[in-house]
């Protein structure tokens, strides 16, 4: 009772309203008033009202012998039972449904064990460096994670695709940031991404990603600076906040790794119905704003930033859900945490007052790392058979079909260069995997490009990027007089998408060979 003017939850009506979408969020099916006679004729039939409304059963307990008259007139008309016994109440009840166990999804791999400085490499040489450069103890747990990522990502590919059609990549985000949402560190998230990497390449895709320094030192967001939502920290919200959307606004803080200033742009009439996943408008800034290392990798036009809602953290903002609608439920732009209930100030006083530290996080979504993911279809043959796909849908099926409305750009300049226009300006000699070196190294494996002579190789369709797959992604092996061979799918390529158990130990230094790809 005493955060309710602390949390702007005044008057009689508002938190009234309160109770009743906690009741309904959180499925409470019994509701016990103790001390009923003291209450006034007017609480009674607010308490009927309330239960009525969310299918609650009440039990009014009078410490007399009998109805107090003002209260007993309240129950005329209405169905109830009288019992003057305290073994009758509990008779009413199945055993059975005195504990309410909610049954969570299943987490993913919990990998508690820190992990050693990961190599810098993307996704074709990854799993290799790492291979060669740690010892076999601190593979073992670097390799877990990469596993998970891969298996995870296999398996959400060929299964059936969403029924709702959200924008590209929209669908993707959702995956990733649920992929990583449980990262106990940032290595982890690097490992577990590098893993969807591979197998999203193995399935004809190219998953475009910020660099690994970014992921590490820079970004922000799920599985880099969110933190998880504990069954402890969970009790503690619902104990100490009484407002649906402050409450709402520090468990998204919490595993979004946003600021409670970028939420109050949430829109429920964005939001997917089932609160699954929470989707976030990032606009580009109209003018310029001065260089640093979040800013020069940020998309240039208005995009989607979309996060994965934990299960444990979803009851809490279907109860601010349902509360703003109570508000103004004709509101087409009704927001899902609004001021001035739930602002920055009140969302941090509510965290500090149960003892729940936020991350720290920009006021913007700018540096959160999903915003930079891209997905493009590779125009060549995948290492997974078509056979294993549901019928009648690729793996591109999910990004494809009738789009959302596009966000808006009427605060974004009117054109500007796109967000690879400069992209090698920031890490000079960077050489990013790009569809058409990766298309070429899929039919290399598939022999499409079997017996090509090293003569030969100007004459390959993969123009300015076939310098990269010689030097890159595919090599001429010496045979024993030292005279080149076929070309062939670069070793570390062949370990990363897990064709062979371990990848070539020497390989020979080559000048300029460095590559970053994302």
């Amino acid at each position: 009772m005493t955060r309710f003017r602390a949390e702007h939850l005044t008057g009689v009506v508002r938190p009234w309203q309160a109770v009743a979408v906690w009741m309904v969020a959180e499925h409470v099916t019994e509701l016990i008033v103790l001390r009923a006679d003291r209450l006034p004729a007017g609480t009674w039939n607010r308490l009927i009202g309330l239960c009525r409304h969310t299918g609650t059963r009440l039990m009014l307990v009078c410490h007399t012998r009998q109805t107090p008259d003002p209260l007993d007139a309240v129950l005329t008309g209405i169905c109830h039972r009288v019992l003057t016994d305290l073994p009758e109440p509990l008779a009413l009840h199945d055993p059975a449904d005195l504990t309410r166990v909610i049954e969570e999804s299943q987490p993913g791999r919990r990998d508690t064990d820190e992990l050693p400085a990961l190599p810098a490499a993307g996704v074709a040489h990854f799993r290799a460096e790492a291979y060669r450069q740690l010892d076999p103890a601190a593979f073992a747990r670097d390799d877990a994670a990469y596993q998970h990522g891969q298996q995870t990502a296999d398996d959400w590919l060929i299964s059936p695709a969403p029924e709702e059609v959200w924008n590209g990549t929209e669908h993707v985000q959702r995956f990733l940031t649920a992929l990583v949402h449980d990262s106990p560190t940032r290595a982890h998230t690097l490992a577990r991404l590098r893993g969807a990497q591979t197998a999203f390449l193995a399935h004809g895709l190219l998953l475009g990603l910020p660099p690994a320094r970014d992921l590490m030192d820079v970004l922000s967001g799920p599985g880099l600076n969110a933190l998880p939502v504990s069954p402890d920290v969970l009790q503690r919200i619902r104990t100490g906040v009484a407002h649906p959307m402050v409450a709402a606004g520090v468990v998204t803080a919490l595993f979004s790794g946003i600021s409670p200033q970028v939420m109050s742009y949430t829109v429920l009439a964005d939001q997917p119905p089932d609160l699954a996943a929470l989707r976030l408008v990032w606009r580009a800034p109209a003018t310029k704003t001065a260089p640093n290392l979040v800013a020069q990798t940020a998309p240039t036009v208005s995009t989607w930033a979309v996060f994965h809602v934990p299960v444990a953290a979803r009851p809490l903002l279907h109860a601010a859900a349902d509360f703003a609608m109570r508000q103004q439920p004709t509101d087409a732009r009704q927001r899902l945490i609004e001021p001035p209930a739930a602002t920055k100030k009140r969302i941090q006083a509510a965290a500090a007052h149960c003892q729940i530290a936020l991350p720290s996080a920009p006021p913007t979504l700018e540096a959160a790392w999903q915003i930079r993911v891209t997905c493009t279809q590779i125009d060549a043959p995948t290492i997974r058979p078509a056979a294993s796909y549901p019928a009648g849908q690729s793996p591109m099926s999910r990004f494809l079909g009738q789009p959302r409305t596009p966000v808006s750009t009427r605060h974004a300049p009117a054109k500007k260069p796109t967000a690879n226009d400069q992209a090698h300006d920031r890490w000079h000699g960077r050489r990013p995997l790009t569809a058409d070196t990766a298309a070429s190294v899929l039919h290399l494996i598939h022999a499409h490009l079997g017996d090509i002579a090293p003569h030969g190789q100007h004459g390959r369709p993969a123009g300015h990027s076939w310098p990269l797959i010689r030097r890159q992604l595919a090599h001429y092996p010496r045979d024993q007089d030292g005279n080149p061979t076929t070309l062939e799918p670069h070793p570390d390529v062949l370990y990363a998408l897990g064709l062979t158990d371990h990848p070539a130990q020497n390989l020979r230094e080559r000048t300029y060979a460095r590559h970053e790809d994302q």
